[in-house]
């Protein structure tokens, strides 16, 4: 019996072919209902790295798996398909994931042509996959041409063949084949599956991809004109949004890519490029005339001003918005692409709904439009309105505008602010007849105006609201998800108390209807009535823990559905007690893993969680893994108290248990969760998850009129020159690793300072509570507006990195570089091609930042010239030795390495091997002695590092720098041979080891020492780096010294 469905491989390489067999092999199984199901075709197409040795192993182990070898002239996939026996017939590539059974079944049923589901990670317009659809035709549907990815179609073998299709030599031939294969299809079926992925990103050649789009367009062109636009359309807000940035981030080979770009966008209908983001639209036009010089300077406008860029009003009788760009007033791109409309966008929401008393709800919320500035409640007017589904009846909503700069804060833009689109209005449902009733926002401001459906909160913790009763039989319920509303029903049973007594859930309550029992699905619970329309049920749990399964058991009465508002939260036999968004009551299996079913407030300072939490909790770095115990109190209550939590890094931690299975939040008691919270010099907003998940957010602590980039432009242009103004005190500021560590050279300065200079006033910044502030400092959040106080006022700056854009040294001021690392690669202005524009603005930001250097730290000899070659410095250097390796240096080694142990949890008497690469570590582990601990050294504060460890294993970077001053052994491991100024074969500081096992023979029994490579590259730092830059920038009298003055005033003096 013949297979049902091909599916043809073509490889020149091994990367990733055995992960798309080992799919193909799985998935094939479930396919087919007679033969084989499954043939697999593998073509090898001139693979050199072995990868025909992957494919003869599953050849060999499974018959349905077959090799053949390419033919010269003639693309693999052909001769795959030449090779294909099954009824359908589908490819793929190595690396993809594909899963064809959904799509082979619906061509069984329909006998439709052609058959296609969703690719992972690929945007498709709305209304394409919303839900399973068969037979359609390109002429029915456009948006059949928005899918391009092979490998998530199905094509039936004799449509295949009766239309010749075949794949052109070259590549990106899919374009075309596709293109092809649904003008031709005459019915299609697509489905909402997810049939197709690739978890690793695919390199492709813009210029052949670019040639591609024309190839296809022309054959629309030719053979289905009226979807030929279509297809345009996507590969505008698509494809071409790519590569035309790449255009401007790339030099190497611009004209080429930007002809090709040109080529086919010169026939392309213009009205397709008014399409996508203003720059896009520009963009596309410019290239379509073939303007590559107009085509930059949008590129260099935007990565000038970036979110800066306004909207201003142009126009005598018609007043209409523009995007404020230079080309507005240029005549070689029509203003029609600059007009703002499509940006201008309504943003109307809800942000929480609360019950006042009675049937009284108050909602707070917010209305503005995008970039229209809105700094005060007296700008515009608002409208609020309720409008019953079918819009017959509208109840006018009285409100008040609310001063929100959050709304400001958490904007991604810098030209308008919103302030004052913040609203607060008091809702009587008692008002409102039965029906759904949207809220409805009318806003007109500056000649702008716009009507929509408020939505509901994105916040998840708000998400769930209470209803309300309304007189003797009605129910108010907010409904958040997605567009707000409220619904007002007739209300037949009302739950108004519940508790779990001898595991039964026991539920008191209210309904006019009789005699009927109680359901929990179909199972009936005893049923007590208490008089004046009351009842008591025992619900049993325990029976009913076995029957749940996956989905939700309804709870009744008669036919009656149970509503609740707030209720205790109850989890007991396995099930817990959940509310939907309708307010009706359901019995649902409990999820695994810890339970939260309170939650309160502490202050401004933390969370007080209860409930089934076992031991405690444990916090997990969503980015890192690393992890933060939570233990519990003496009552079994596990307090989240953010002042007990420093340091601790910035980011995202998830609320875990020992075993990592995430903790789960009853949904009435995360309407308890407090909003951010600011706590010295972080801000912490414990928050939901999409599946009730509790994940901590760590940012800056900013407040919110300090926040995003509106506030921050106006701190840069407003607040910070007043500033300058003012005296210089005598004030060190000190920044390491742009305020995430308290750590290196900075901190080596800081604690001489601080015993040779106690006259000084010692300011740290710090981005949030990433590290803890030394004793005797104080400290302020990066850009934040006392940071931008310390900078405009301080006498002397110490830093590792380059400072914020905005800082502008004053005439005064003393701007100490201790550049962080060794010169390895990559250092100041290398590499200095190609340079793209990102890169052109990353080396203006180096080069504005190097024009305010007084002094520049300098480990040694070896590293001065390289220092100065690449930042292009003539200024002083101060050739010191590395300040922060001086307690590296110390007399007494074994008690600073059991400090540094003891600071980083490790055992005092074990071996640590520290590793600054990806290493084997079960494989190693099994060859050296036990107990034997191996420290990654990501993220970390490398002096402690270093202190701890008795060996180093790196792959060639700045960590062997510091670790040498130890004089303890050094290996290298597969290093990164593309070091610019350093040879690791002649000038490492040990043996070069590729082999593991030559590395685990070594590790084993270590010997060696880096003394001698310390001795050259390293002579300076014995202890007393920190004496010597103190010597120079801080002892000598002010008047020997050089103040604020460019370079050409320097050499002017010098001379």
């Amino acid at each position: 019996m013949p297979p049902v469905l091909s599916v043809v491989v073509a490889f020149t390489a091994s990367d990733g072919l055995g992960d798309t067999l080992a799919a193909l092999a799985a998935a094939g199984t479930g396919i087919g209902t007679y033969g084989t199901g499954l043939r697999v075709v593998m073509v090898d197409a001139g693979a050199l790295d072995g990868a025909d040795t992957v494919a003869k192993e599953y050849a060999a182990a499974d018959e349905r798996f077959a090799l053949v070898r390419g033919e010269a002239g003639e693309a693999p996939r052909n001769v795959g398909v030449r090779h294909a026996t099954g009824s359908y017939l589908a490819f793929a590539d190595p690396g993809d994931l594909v899963s064809p059974g959904p799509l082979v079944a619906s061509l069984e049923r329909t006998g439709s042509d052609l058959a296609l589901g969703r690719a992972a990670g690929v945007r498709y317009p709305d209304g394409l996959f919303t839900t399973a659809r068969t037979e359609l035709s390109l002429k029915s549907e456009p948006l059949l041409l928005h899918h391009r990815t092979l490998g998530a179609k199905v094509f039936r073998r004799s449509f295949w063949d009766r239309h010749g299709l075949s794949f052109r030599d070259g590549p990106e031939a899919d374009l075309l084949l596709v293109a092809a294969a649904h003008t031709l299809a005459g019915r299609t079926d697509v489905l909402p599956d997810l049939v197709h992925g690739h978890p690793a990103p695919v390199s492709r050649d813009p210029v052949a991809l670019l040639g591609a789009l024309a190839e296809a367009s022309a054959h629309l062109a030719a053979h289905a004109p009226r979807q030929r636009a279509e297809f345009d359309r996507s590969a505008v807000i698509g494809e071409l949004t790519g590569l035309l940035h790449a255009v401007a981030q790339v030099e190497e080979g611009r004209e080429d890519l930007f002809e090709a770009a040109h080529a086919y966008l010169s026939t392309v209908s213009r009205d397709l490029f008014h399409h996508g983001p203003v720059a896009h639209r520009m963009r596309c036009h410019l290239t379509a005339e073939g303007l590559l010089e107009e085509f930059l300077e949008v590129t260099r406008y935007e990565q000038a001003w970036g979110t800066r860029a306004g909207v201003i009003q142009r126009g005598i009788l018609w007043r209409t918005w523009y995007h404020h760009y230079p080309q507005l007033f240029d005549n070689r791109v029509p203003q029609e692409l600059l007009r703002a409309a499509q940006e201008m966008t309504f943003a109307a929401g809800v942000d929480e709904v609360e019950h006042v008393h009675g049937s009284l709800l108050r909602i707070t919320g917010h209305a503005y439009v995008e970039l229209l500035d809105l700094s005060g409640t007296g700008d515009g007017e608002l409208r609020l309105t309720l409008v019953e589904a079918g819009g017959r009846r509208r109840v006018p909503v009285d409100h008040q505008r609310v001063d929100r700069p959050d709304l400001t804060a958490r904007s991604a833009q810098a030209a308008a602010a919103y302030r004052g689109g913040g609203f607060a209005a008091i809702v009587d449902a008692a008002r409102l007849d039965p029906g759904e009733w949207r809220l409805e926002a009318v806003f007109a401001h500056r000649g702008v105006r716009r009507t929509a459906f408020v939505a509901g909160p994105a916040d998840l913790r708000r998400a769930h609201p209470a209803g309300v009763r309304v007189g003797a039989g009605l129910w108010a319920q907010p409904v958040c998800a997605g567009t707000f509303a409220l619904r007002v029903r007739p209300l037949r049973a009302l739950v108004t108390g519940c508790s779990v007594e001898d595991g039964d859930l026991v539920l008191t309550g209210w309904s006019p209807e009789e005699d009927f029992p109680l359901l929990a699905g179909s199972a009936e619970a005893p049923l007590e009535l208490t008089g004046e329309d009351g009842f008591r049920a025992r619900v049993p749990l325990a029976v009913l823990g076995g029957s749940a399964g996956t989905g939700e058991l309804p709870l009744r009465l008669g036919s009656a559905p149970l509503t609740a508002g707030d209720l205790p939260p109850v989890a007991s036999c396995g099930l817990v007690l959940r509310r939907d968004e309708d307010g009706l009551l359901a019995l649902a299996r409990r999820p695994a893993g810890p339970r939260v079913l309170r939650a309160e407030p502490e202050g401004a300072t933390g969370v007080l969680l209860s409930g089934d939490l076992g031991t405690g909790l444990w916090l997990r770095h969503t980015g890192t893994g690393e992890l933060r115990a939570l233990p519990c109190d003496a009552d079994g209550d596990v307090p989240v108290r953010y002042t007990e939590l420093v340091p601790i890094r910035g980011g995202e931690w998830d609320l875990v248990d020992v075993e990592g299975t995430a903790a789960t939040i009853d949904r009435a008691a995360a309407g308890r969760l407090p909003g951010p919270r600011r706590c010295g010099r972080a801000e912490y907003d414990l928050r939901v998850t999409a599946r009730d998940g509790l994940r901590l957010r760590i940012r800056p602590g900013l407040r919110d009129e300090e926040r995003g980039g509106f506030h921050q432009r106006r701190l840069a242009e407003q607040h910070y020159p007043r500033l300058r103004g003012r005296p210089l005190f005598d004030r060190v500021v000190f920044e390491a690793s742009e305020g995430t560590r308290c750590s290196g050279s900075p901190r080596a300065l800081y604690e001489a300072l601080r015993e040779r200079r106690p006259d000084l006033d010692l300011l740290w910044i710090a981005r949030d509570a990433s590290f803890a502030v030394p004793d005797g400092a104080d400290c302020v959040v990066r850009d934040s507006a006392e940071h931008y106080a310390a900078l405009a006022t301080s006498r002397w700056v110490v830093g590792d990195g380059l400072m914020p854009e905005w800082f502008r040294k004053r005439e005064g001021q003393v701007y100490v570089q201790t550049w962080h690392g060794a010169p390895l690669a990559g250092l100041g202005f290398d590499p200095r091609e190609p340079r793209g524009f990102a890169e052109a603005a990353r080396q203006e930001r180096i080069a504005a930042d190097v024009a305010q250097w007084d002094h520049l730290v300098s480990p040694n000899a070896y590293s001065t010239q390289i220092l100065r070659n690449a930042f292009e410095y003539d200024g002083p250097i101060v050739e010191s030795g590395y300040p922060r390796n001086d307690v590296l240096a110390a007399l007494d080694l074994t008690e600073a390495s059991k400090a540094a142990r003891a600071r980083l949890g490790l055992p005092s008497d074990a071996r640590v091997i520290l590793h600054d690469r990806a290493l084997d570590v079960a494989a190693l582990r099994a060859e050296v002695e036990p107990g034997t601990v191996f420290l990654a050294a990501a993220d970390r504060d490398p002096t402690d590092l270093c202190l701890a460890a008795d060996l180093l294993v790196t792959g060639v970077s700045a960590l062997m720098f510091d670790f040498a001053v130890t004089g303890r052994p050094v290996y290298c491991h597969r290093p990164v041979w593309h070091r610019k100024y350093f040879d690791v074969v002649l000038e490492g500081p040990g043996p070069v080891l590729d082999d593991l096992g030559d590395l685990a023979a070594a590790l084993r029994d270590p010997c060696g020492s880096s003394a001698g490579f310390a001795a050259r590259f390293c002579p300076l730092d014995d202890g007393l780096a920190s004496a010597r830059v103190l010597g120079r920038v801080f002892d000598r009298p002010r008047d020997d010294r050089v103040f604020g003055v460019s370079r050409k005033k320097r050499k002017r003096k010098a001379r």
